[in-house]
């Protein structure tokens, strides 16, 4: 080199060794970072989703014993109250139902790990038998007992085999499946009988 050229001013920029560049692994990793980012939040938002659909079925559930449960109340409440033997007929015939019913209901409920004596307190409010019966204390009151029974009963009764539907509907396990559709149809007859008897009384 002749001691008497210039030197650049870059000149020491020039001979350094130059860093090599890692576009190429920066880019992977951001790529993997952004897959794995996405499947995180993914299955944030299913478990998010599975949780509600499994409070949503739990409710229902769980509002199926509390209609049940209020039914009974009233069923045994109107024993020995109602003066026709056809209504008296039907009245046994929902507590045996109702019997039953409780019975096979425990092997869908322990699957689910629903415990049927901690239903919620809003359900349990919502679903109570004390507005029914208060209605039917007026109406033996006011001599109108059979009549206002029927009318309040098959509604009641409507009220579980609808719910008794749309679970059928919305259930996948066949075991779970088949205790709905038997229940729907021990049901149906009954409720059927009562609608007959409130529409010839009115």
């Amino acid at each position: 080199m002749d001691p008497n050229q210039q030197v650049p001013a870059n000149y020491l920029d020039q001979i350094a060794t130059k860093p090599q560049k890692n576009g190429l692994v920066s880019s992977k990793f951001r790529k993997i970072f952004i897959v794995l980012g996405g499947l995180v939040i993914a299955v944030i938002i299913l478990s998010i989703i599975g949780a509600l659909s499994g409070g949503g079925r739990s409710d229902a559930w769980y509002q199926l014993v509390a209609r049940l449960n209020a039914t009974a109340e009233v069923a045994d409440s109107s024993n020995g109250k109602i003066k026709s033997s056809q209504l008296r007929s039907l009245n046994s015939e929902i507590r045996i139902f109702i019997t039953n019913t409780n019975r096979d209901i425990t092997g869908p409920l322990d699957k689910m790990k629903i415990d049927p004596k901690k239903v919620p307190e809003k359900i349990a409010t919502n679903e109570s038998a004390q507005p029914m019966l208060d209605r039917l204390e007026d109406a033996r009151l006011n001599a109108v007992y059979d009549r206002t029974y029927a009318r309040e009963m098959t509604y009641q009764l409507a009220l579980i085999l609808s719910q008794l539907r749309q679970m059928y509907d919305s259930a996948s396990d066949e075991e779970t499946k088949a205790f709905l559709e038997t229940a729907f149809d021990n049901l149906q007859a009954t409720h059927t009988s009562l609608a007959n008897y409130s529409e010839s009384t009115n």
